[in-house]
């Protein structure tokens, strides 16, 4: 039990010792931001953003199309 108590490793701190935990309220704004953010650009002119919201939609797209064309039949279990 000894080696387990001297290996055990705190998240947050150190130890009792500890003064001072890191939160967000006490940092400055500055150090959550992005180098865009502090810029103020557009979000959109991000790549990663441009590919997320493609990705979310070209489903629904690819969907629509196949519906209109008669490739999925939407009334395949109506009699």
């Amino acid at each position: 039990m000894g080696r387990a108590a001297a290996l055990r490793v705190s998240a947050v701190g150190g130890g009792p010792d500890d003064k001072k935990t890191l939160s967000r309220e006490e940092e400055p704004d500055q150090y959550w931001q992005t180098a865009s953010e502090r810029k103020g650009e557009n979000p959109l002119k991000d790549p990663l953003a441009i590919i997320g919201i493609v990705s979310i939609l070209l489903p629904f797209i690819i969907l629509g199309i196949a519906i209109a064309t008669g490739i999925v039949d939407v009334n395949a279990g109506h009699a």
